[in-house]
């Protein structure tokens, strides 16, 4: 049997009450903030930017709390100016000013139903942030919140979302971050092996 999920952000300030109007970027679960490591089964997770009232990229990572036994086995990108994969960090930029849901694309992990303990999947900063970072669409870049998506084993029961849905976010400052093409010219196969003799 496949379950989906999905991994969320939300705009942040630290210190501060999280904003009524916030975005996210969500790890979700069909049962929405819950799955089960209940045997030999694949879990997909979607990645979608939630609510965004206007951005134009994000940069993340998602991790596997280590308790858990699942092993990333493949993702998928929604959008082609991706660069790194969900596992070590990505920017993804959104090609232009992106206004409400924003599928990012999905991550597929294999469960073994051996988990020992509760845990999560949680979206981290990008190995080169500081915070969650977001580029808004005014051209200035924003911290954004964290849920946790909830994975319980077959032995425990704790399914109880409630406490996760609070916003976690990381101390430091957001920082810009580019979304340039990459350049590309013209030339033919002859003029290529030219370079390399």
């Amino acid at each position: 049997m496949k379950r989906s999920a999905v991994a969320l952000l939300s705009l942040a300030v630290i210190g501060l009450p999280r904003p009524s109007s916030a975005d996210w970027i969500v790890a979700w679960s069909e049962s929405d903030c819950h799955i089960t490591d209940s045997g030999l089964q694949q879990h997909t997770v979607d990645v979608v930017h939630r609510l965004n009232p206007g951005s134009l990229s994000s940069r993340f990572k998602i991790v596997v709390d280590p308790v858990l036994t699942l092993d990333y086995v493949s993702e998928t990108h929604a959008l082609p100016n991706t660069l790194g994969n969900f596992q070590s960090g990505v920017t993804i930029c959104y090609g232009e000013c992106a206004v409400g849901d924003v599928f990012l694309g999905t991550i597929t992990y294999q469960g073994y139903g051996t988990s020992a303990d509760c845990g999560f999947i949680r979206v981290v900063p990008h190995p080169d942030a500081e915070t969650l970072d977001v580029v808004t669409c005014g051209d200035d870049a924003k911290m954004v919140y964290t849920l946790l998506l909830e994975v319980s084993p077959p032995t425990h029961d704790c399914y109880n979302c409630t406490p996760h849905t609070d916003p976690t976010s990381y101390i430091g400052t957001p920082n810009m971050f580019g979304c340039e093409a990459l350049s590309t010219s013209t030339s033919t196969w002859g003029a290529i092996k030219a370079m390399y003799r």
